[in-house]
Parts: structure tokens; C-alpha cells; sequence
């Protein structure tokens, strides 16, 4: 959804883009709905009775690094918020197009519901996109990149090493000596505030169910840090927050290896 030279100078959103893709995946996901081979009746009635979907975002880190925004600053947090808010008003306006097209969603005719009539009573949700994202080599969901080179424990033992593609376009570019630049953050270069301060950003701004959001927190955190976190993102209007401490488990699916050594390089 980016487009320009973003190495050489700030990419820009491609919103034209942005817009026909939203479209399109509200149209698909509510097909997915009159199609899908349900297990019970009763999940396949409850599914079509409000007819739920939950359009997300992927590579929102990458968005921030491409407009040189540094992921957690003022900025990213309204960059966030006009994102997922065009996100919710194009679905919106799909869904109601579709309720018109194809019928509203049955739960209307029983009960006043506070969301305009619609195909869907729910649009929006940021799920959790870890293995999605590296499939595709994006960063996952609203996340940042845990770090620039590190591995992460699958199933029976196997380990994957992983450079985001946005490094790889860089030292392509720029070499591998080049140091990266101040808006090329990791999970531990942010503040837990910061965290919570872009997760509230999607929550408030068009997401109807939860966001899947990590609080990378030093191993030296301590249980009053962590109250605070998780009273912040309450009183910021999240729904949820998930929070992990460095080290807090002997075993972990995330390693860093290299960090960001490379920002400190001098000429």
C-alpha cells in the first residue's frame, strides 16, 4: 500500500489502493460466511444471524519505517488513527452497499442495535498475525519487529532465522555497513506508554473487537510496571493488552541475535 522511493525519501499511502482492497476482503470475508461448512448448526445459525467479520491489518511497522515515522511516536499514533479509521468508514460503507444488495444481517429485525444497518454487524478486529506475516514479509498486525535479525522456536524444535524484508531492502541498497536510520525501531526500543499508546490508537479509531498487541517489557520490569501498564490501557479504551517480560520463561519463540548494532556503526 506504499508507494515511492521510500529509501531515499518518505513513501507516501496509496489510499486509491487502500480503498478497493477494503472492498473487496468485506465482500470476500462475507461470502466466507454463506459458504464456510460450519461443524454444528447452532455456530452455523449464530454466524449468520450477525454475520461477523473481523478485516485487520498486517505491516503497520513497515507503514512507519517506509514514511520515516519512528513506530511509538506522536505521529505514528495519528498515523494509526486515520488508518484504521478510513479502514472502518470504507467497510462500513461496503457493508451497508452489501446489506442492501444481499439482505442485513438478521440480528437487526430482533434488536436496536447502536451500529448503523448493515450486512455485518461487526467490520473490524487486529488479530494476532505472527506466522501470517512472515509468510507474506511484512511485520505482523500493529505490532513493531521484535528485533532485525533474530530466530523464532517453531514446532518439534525446528528454528527459523528472520531479517524483516524492510532491512533487506535497505543494505541492499545502502550496503551492509550502512547504519540504519533513528525510524528503524524494535519491540525493546519502545516504551511500554508507547506501546499502549498505539494500541489504544487502532482500539478507539474503528476496530470493533479486540486488537492483538504485545507489550515487550526489559526483564527488569517490575509488578507495579506491569499494573500500571495494564491500568493505562484500560483508561486508554483498549480491550485487552497482552504483556511479556523478557526472560520470564526459560523457554521463549523469540530470540534476538544482532539487535540493532548496526544504527551505532559510525562512518
Amino acid at each position: 500500500m506504499i508507494k515511492g522511493d521510500w529509501i531515499e525519501k518518505q513513501g507516501g499511502i496509496d489510499w486509491k489502493k487502500l480503498c478497493e482492497t477494503i472492498k473487496i476482503a468485506v465482500r470476500f470475508l462475507d461470502s466466507v460466511i454463506s459458504v464456510n461448512l460450519y461443524p454444528v448448526p447452532e455456530i452455523e445459525k449464530a454466524a449468520k444471524k450477525t454475520r461477523q467479520i473481523g478485516l485487520g491489518i498486517m505491516g503497520f511497522a513497515d507503514i512507519c519505517i517506509k514514511l520515516h515515522i519512528r513506530y511509538g511516536s506522536a505521529a505514528s499514533v495519528n498515523l494509526a488513527k486515520a488508518i484504521m479509521s478510513f479502514i472502518y468508514s470504507v467497510a462500513n460503507e461496503t457493508s451497508v452497499k452489501l446489506g442492501k444488495e444481499k439482505g442485513m444481517a438478521p440480528v437487526y429485525s430482533e434488536y436496536e442495535l447502536s451500529v448503523p444497518k448493515r450486512r455485518n454487524v461487526t467490520l473490524t478486529s487486529i488479530a494476532p498475525t505472527g506466522t501470517l506475516s512472515i509468510i507474506v514479509n511484512c511485520s505482523p498486525g500493529c505490532e513493531p519487529h521484535f528485533a532485525f535479525d533474530y530466530s523464532k522456536e517453531c514446532l518439534e524444535g525446528e528454528t527459523i532465522d528472520i531479517v524483516p524484508e524492510v532491512v533487506r531492502e535497505w543494505t541492499r541498497r545502502k550496503g551492509n555497513d550502512a547504519p540504519l536510520p533513528e525510524h528503524f525501531v524494535t519491540a525493546g526500543d519502545i516504551p511500554m506508554e508507547e506501546h499502549i499508546m498505539v494500541q489504544a490508537a487502532f482500539q478507539t479509531n474503528g476496530v470493533d473487537a479486540g486488537v492483538s498487541k504485545t507489550i515487550n517489557a526489559p526483564e527488569k520490569t517490575d509488578k507495579k510496571q506491569v499494573s500500571d501498564a495494564f491500568f493505562k490501557a484500560w483508561k486508554m479504551g483498549c480491550k485487552g493488552i497482552t504483556f511479556y517480560r523478557d526472560g520470564s520463561r526459560k523457554v521463549q519463540p523469540l530470540h534476538a541475535e544482532k539487535r540493532e548494532e548496526t544504527r551505532n556503526k559510525k562512518d
